[in-house]
């Protein structure tokens, strides 16, 4: 790549061979449960995977009663390395139509192995959660 005349170091990540990936949950409503694994991803052999963004909503689609606490646990655990905690989105409140959401940009790079896993949990003991999940990304050789 040449910008204004000048050689870059290597080439940028989307002119590496990529291919998009979108990781998404997101089924019409879930009803209370223990903490369950809804995306599991790790990087292929051979490539490496830019993160783009990460979008959380959690939307209480009818009264919880009594009130318990939704959420979304996303970790991140290097090849060889200990799973981390990257992201945790709660919604505490329990009436129909509550939200909470966040969007994270500009996540980096992962290598070869590395695994990122979103969970969902809602402790409440009625009611139903809208849980809407997506993970941006570009494979790249």
């Amino acid at each position: 790549m040449r910008i204004n005349g000048s050689a870059l170091a290597g080439l940028a990540y989307f002119d590496r061979l990529t291919e998009m990936k979108l990781l998404t949950f997101s089924p019409p409503v879930q009803s209370p449960h223990v903490q369950t694994e809804r995306i599991d991803y790790t990087v292929p052999d051979g490539v490496k995977f830019y993160a783009e963004f990460i979008r959380v909503e959690i939307r209480r689609t009818t009264v919880a009663l009594p009130g318990g606490v939704a959420r979304v646990l996303i970790s991140y655990t290097p090849v060889d390395g200990t799973p981390t905690e990257i992201v945790r989105v709660e919604l505490q409140d329990n009436v129909a139509g509550a939200i909470a959401v966040e969007t994270l940009p500009n996540l980096g790079v992962m290598n070869t192995g590395d695994e990122i896993q979103v969970y969902t949990a809602d402790s409440s003991t009625d009611g139903t959660v809208g849980y809407y999940l997506y993970i941006k990304g570009y494979e790249f050789a």
